[in-house]
């Protein structure tokens, strides 16, 4: 049985395979007025990292929506803020100069899953 926790939804869909009746799920109507809405190509940017936090732990202040060209226009062009556990900014991260912090390239899954041959998928120039 599923649960109406968020956090343990996207874990059963990033742990487990994402099936048909997760996505009915997810997707389904609480009520008359709720609806979802599919765009296809937007990401979600984190503007800082956190030491002990999962993706989808972050507040709402810390992402923002974009499209996947101004999503790499950002990555090419800017440094990752990094903070400890308790919020104090320690370092920045320089995205890889390669696949720009993605870690892999999803139009070349096909050979070694598309992990970025430079970074190895560590995404920064630091973690190299």
């Amino acid at each position: 049985m599923f649960s109406n926790n968020i956090i343990d939804i996207v874990s059963i869909g990033i742990k487990g395979k994402f099936t048909k009746e997760t996505c009915n799920f997810i997707t389904s109507q609480i009520s008359n007025y709720d609806t979802w809405d599919f765009i296809k190509g937007l990401h979600i940017h984190h503007t800082y990292y956190q030491q002990g936090k999962l993706a989808w732990e972050y507040d709402s202040e810390a992402l923002q929506t974009l499209c996947w060209v101004c999503h790499e226009n950002l990555h090419k062009h800017s440094k990752i803020q990094v903070l400890d556990f308790n919020g104090n900014h320690i370092c920045e991260y320089t995205n890889c100069e390669r696949c720009y912090g993605a870690g892999y390239f999803p139009e070349f899954k096909h050979v070694q899953s598309g992990i970025c041959f430079r970074c190895g998928g560590k995404r920064f120039e630091e973690l190299i």
